[in-house]
């Protein structure tokens, strides 16, 4: 007799189970007309979990080792490698699973969170797990030493991130970084841009000829040079005939950036990135300029670079038609190429400004005539 009634309870709670699912199912589809099939309940069920709301669904759990308060750990994590959670060690180029927004590391404005959501996390600054060099940088606490301002790699990934996927995709992306100190930071280029990048290291010090033996892949080269002379920089780019990222992270003063600037900006490619690490008024970064810094920092790289950038807003100037934005960080300079340069250099359109629209009201040196605010 219990075993009857067990029999009887089971059979009552699967058909309310199903009831329930038919039920949800008709309500959310639309009306059946009389000449529509009807559905058999397998089908209906089907219909219902296909329909299920991605938002309805289980988010996987967070590991119990992660740190992170909101990292978006896979539910195997720590027990399987996890490519986002630094309690078990990060790869560079696996984004987050579990972030709806991202498609290989890079968020994408035209993929909609379900229900309206939205994460501050998608947008500028990435960091932590959704950006791919601080995940790799957290993670290197061994062998060749790197340093770099943290607040950098969030700019690396707003600005490089198309070059990671170009890399990733099969194309070759050409880059170079000046001033490659111990080595570690050409690691983490080679860790987070993969197969696709050919990477150059620069430096003044002859010891650093050895890291291109330690790449066994055979792209990573070395080339020993004075920032400071145009002869050296000549016979690099003979060696590099296109170039699409170039790094400067080398004499931190002066006249290195300033040399930097004047021999390889032109030499970038159109779409290619030139950034200049370690700006200042100052001794160092960060610091304000003294009168008793010395002749070496008298003049001023963000000077110097606003000036050599200005013509950005001068119609039809060279530096128009060839640089797309020039952007501002603390400690860092970025410039990025035009993907297509403006004519009669290239073959996109000269900027200009469109009206739209048929109703309009009158003007006068820039403002709407009639009564005004005091």
């Amino acid at each position: 007799m219990a075993n009857a009634n067990l029999v009887m309870f089971i059979v009552s709670a699967v058909g309310g189970f199903l009831g329930a699912l038919i039920g949800s199912s008709m309500t959310s589809a639309p009306a059946l007309s009389p000449s529509s099939p009807k559905l058999s309940p397998t089908t209906a069920i089907a219909a219902a979990v296909e329909k299920t709301p991605a938002a309805l669904e289980a988010p996987p759990e967070k590991s119990p080792a992660c740190p992170e308060p909101d990292c978006p750990a896979c539910p195997g994590c720590p027990e399987t490698e996890c490519p986002v959670c630094p309690a078990c060690g990060s790869g560079a180029s696996e984004p987050p699973k579990t972030d709806s927004n991202h498609e290989g590391g890079i968020f994408r404005h035209n993929l909609r969170l379900p229900g309206g959501t939205w994460n501050a996390r998608n947008y500028y600054p990435l960091t932590r797990a959704y950006n791919r060099f601080e995940r790799w940088y957290d993670n290197h606490h061994t062998g060749k030493g790197v340093w770099k301002w943290t607040q950098y790699f969030p700019a690396y990934e707003r600005h490089l991130g198309k070059f990671i996927d170009k890399s990733w995709a099969g194309e070759e992306v050409h880059m170079a970084e000046l001033g490659i100190f111990s080595g570690g930071s050409l690691e983490m280029w080679q860790a987070v841009f993969g197969p696709g990048l050919r990477l150059w290291g620069l430096d003044i010090a002859l010891m650093t000829k050895q890291y291109q033996k330690d790449d066994t892949s055979g792209r990573t080269k070395i080339f020993n040079l004075d920032q400071t002379n145009a002869q050296s920089w000549n016979e690099w780019k003979k060696q590099v005939p296109k170039l699409d990222i170039l790094i400067d992270d080398g004499l931190h003063l002066f006249t290195g950036q300033k040399a930097s600037f004047d021999n390889i900006l032109e030499h970038i490619a159109p779409g290619g990135v030139f950034m200049t690490e370690d700006i200042s008024d100052g001794t160092r970064p960060g610091k304000k300029a003294s009168r008793n810094d010395g002749p070496a920092y008298k003049e001023k790289y963000l000077d110097y670079s606003f000036e050599k950038t200005r013509a950005l807003h001068y119609d039809s100037s060279h530096v128009q038609e060839t640089i797309d934005s020039v952007h501002y960080y603390p400690y860092l300079l970025v410039v990025e190429k035009r993907n297509e340069y403006l004519k009669p250099l290239g073959t996109a359109n000269p900027l200009r400004a469109i009206k739209h629209g048929t109703l309009w009201k009158p003007i006068d040196h820039g403002v709407v005539k009639g009564k005004h605010a005091d």
